[in-house]
């Protein structure tokens, strides 16, 4: 038996059902915090730099289908979507103390934690039917933090 066949149709279902569920489930959302100077263990840090790094989510962008990493250009969706493994990418800066570190969350639960740009990480977890929070919040050297989060479909 060919299983090419099964695995499009298996395909095709879910691309399917995942569209519909877009009308009916809050898609995406991007939210942006902004720390004051404090570690993780709420010591405050007494200095001259007292704004938060800044934070961005580059892949994946808001809107686009991926499929395995890979951006499909034709294809615009009210959500992100994403099929397969991905490489989340991150920009992060810090004009005055210089950037630190990236934290890399998916639903709440940290994932990764990135020392050195470009902060990225790969997300291999298979996913369900239902849209995942990722979130990333960068620190900063002097301990100001920014959080950024987008919401993904996740397919496999």
């Amino acid at each position: 038996m060919d299983k090419k066949p099964l695995i499009s149709k298996y395909l095709a279902i879910g691309i399917i059902l995942l569209f519909v569920g877009t009308y009916f489930i809050p898609s995406t959302s991007q939210k942006i915090e902004k720390s004051s100077p404090t570690s993780k263990d709420n010591t405050l840090y007494v200095g001259t730099d007292m704004t938060p790094p800044s934070v961005k989510i580059v892949k994946p962008e808001k809107g686009r289908y991926y499929i395995f990493g890979i951006k499909i250009p034709i294809i615009s969706v009210p959500t992100t979507v994403i099929y397969g493994r991905i490489r989340i990418k991150v920009e992060a800066s810090d004009n005055e103390s210089g950037m630190n570190y990236v934290e890399f969350y998916i639903d709440d639960q940290l994932k990764f934690t990135d020392h050195s740009a470009p902060y990225m990480y790969i997300w291999t977890q298979r996913g369900l039917l239902f849209p995942y929070q990722i979130s990333v919040r960068a620190y900063d050297n002097a301990g100001n933090y920014a959080i950024f989060c987008i919401k993904a479909w996740k397919i496999f």
